[in-house]
């Protein structure tokens, strides 16, 4: 739940007043009222600038699910392992691993705030099984993805 300015200050005023229980009781009640469900959570995920990676970038947001190995985009890009690892780190300071997981949590959080199953979520963002997806979302987001889409429903 998230808090409004005005449920905080009527709060306040609660604490420090006193008044009959009729009339806290209605001024609580209007600070339940007040309450408003706490948005989705998401998180940024940075992207690394340097045009080399560009099509891995693009590639990668558009479909988390692609599971190329770092080698494998290194010899797509023309670029060494090293060279694509040092940009990720300099621009980052995550690896490509890191930084991938990122992108599919953060699209796993969507796709869960519209109500999809965990289990085509998990497919969806390139997971093989769902509780190796659980354990990464958990990892990474803190809570499991079972915990989010309850939050939705």
């Amino acid at each position: 739940m998230t808090l409004s300015e005005a449920a905080r200050a009527l709060l306040i005023h609660l604490a420090h007043t006193g008044m009959p229980a009729e009339q806290r009781l209605r001024a609580q009640q209007v600070c339940v009222d007040l309450l408003t469900p706490a948005s989705a959570p998401h998180f940024d995920v940075p992207i690394p600038r340097d045009p080399r990676l560009r099509m891995l970038v693009d590639k990668v947001l558009s479909d988390p699910a692609d599971d190329r190995s770092l080698d494998q985009w290194a010899h797509v890009l023309n670029l060494s392992r090293r060279t694509v690892t040092r940009i990720f780190a300099a621009e980052l300071a995550l690896s490509f691993a890191q930084w991938r997981t990122l992108v599919r949590m953060s699209t796993a959080l969507g796709m869960l705030g519209t109500g999809m199953s965990v289990n085509a979520v998990s497919r969806r963002v390139g997971y093989g099984t769902s509780s190796s997806f659980i354990a990464a979302f958990r990892k990474t987001v803190g809570y499991t993805p079972g915990n989010a889409l309850a939050a939705v429903n």
